[in-house]
């Protein structure tokens, strides 16, 4: 992955575990090449060799498995998969799609991970850009109806205002540290742009949360 990717990567997990989500933990990976010559010969080699220097990874986490499309959620999946939405609009992800859900279950819990591709607004031309991200435009509204969980959660009155006022957990201290702690070599030039998208999200948060229950019960 290029820098910004896996900026995105732990930035997206790091947001995650602090709005309370279920996030496989990220780590961060030194290949040496001598371990990588460990494996000359092995089909994996030709990876682990492009691999030397830093990686991004997430700690293994047995007995995970997917979750099944037909398959119906309990009450309280039902409340992680409000979460899951809310977090992945509020990020915008455009990485948790139909044929892609990046959503694993452990016991009966909901575990996200992938994030190269959250902040998607970056990439949006000048004139194309959300002034107000709060309020969902049909960009956002597609970026939502193409949602691994939204068919499941289509119709129904969902409650997430408790879990928008976790947003101002996002606060200077946050960035701070996260700033802190990313690689100098994957720092993202964008870094402020996806600070300052996010703080106004956060500023108007009741308002994202009406909007995007609205959008749910169409």
């Amino acid at each position: 992955m290029f820098s910004g990717a896996v900026c995105n990567e732990l930035l997206g997990a790091w947001i995650g575990l602090e709005l309370g989500l279920n996030v496989f933990e990220p780590v961060l990976i030194d290949v040496s090449a001598e371990f990588a010559e460990t494996i000359r010969g092995n089909e994996h080699y030709s990876s682990m060799i492009k691999s030397v220097g830093l990686n991004f990874g997430t700690r293994y986490m047995p007995g995970c498995r997917k979750l099944p499309s037909n398959q119906v959620l309990t009450n309280p999946q039902i409340v992680q998969a409000e979460q899951v939405v809310a977090f992945d609009m509020y990020i915008d992800n455009a990485d948790r799609g139909a044929g892609n859900a990046n959503l694993l279950m452990h016991d009966s819990d909901l575990y996200v991970f992938d994030h190269e591709l959250a902040f998607s607004f970056i990439l949006a031309f000048s004139f194309n850009k959300n002034p107000k991200p709060w309020e969902l435009r049909n960009t956002e509204l597609e970026l939502l109806r193409k949602h691994f969980l939204y068919s499941r959660l289509r119709g129904t009155k969902i409650n997430i205002s408790e879990f928008v006022e976790r947003f101002t957990l996002l606060d200077d201290t946050f960035w701070s540290k996260a700033k802190m702690y990313l690689p100098d070599q994957w720092f993202s030039e964008d870094f402020n742009t996806i600070k300052n998208h996010l703080t106004l999200i956060s500023e108007n948060r009741a308002i994202f949360a009406k909007e995007l229950s609205n959008a749910l019960l169409v």
